[in-house]
């Protein structure tokens, strides 16, 4: 495991704990929920779901980069950012 970070069961608790490889684990009460390793990917210990940003086509970001994702619910469908808006199929 690497540095966690745990959210106590009261507000405004948390432990921190290092082993010294960098990486970064983050804790509901303790059971792992996201890790984030030295080469900045992140790992989802869930067997749930991963909510993407959502909204209109008006409200999509002012100033996109390739490789953003969201939810265009003017189409509705996932969309990414590719030097343009693609829907995704």
């Amino acid at each position: 495991m690497a540095s966690t970070i745990n959210a106590g069961n009261t507000i405004g608790s948390f432990a921190k704990k290092a082993d010294g490889t960098n990486a970064l684990t983050l804790q509901t009460s303790v059971t792992d929920a996201l890790a984030l390793n030295t080469a900045q990917n992140v790992i989802f210990s869930s067997t749930g779901a991963l909510s993407v940003p959502s909204g209109t086509t008006a409200q999509r970001p002012v100033s996109p980069t390739n490789g953003m994702l969201r939810y265009n619910t003017t189409i509705p469908q996932l969309e990414i950012y590719l030097n343009g808006w693609v829907a995704l199929p």
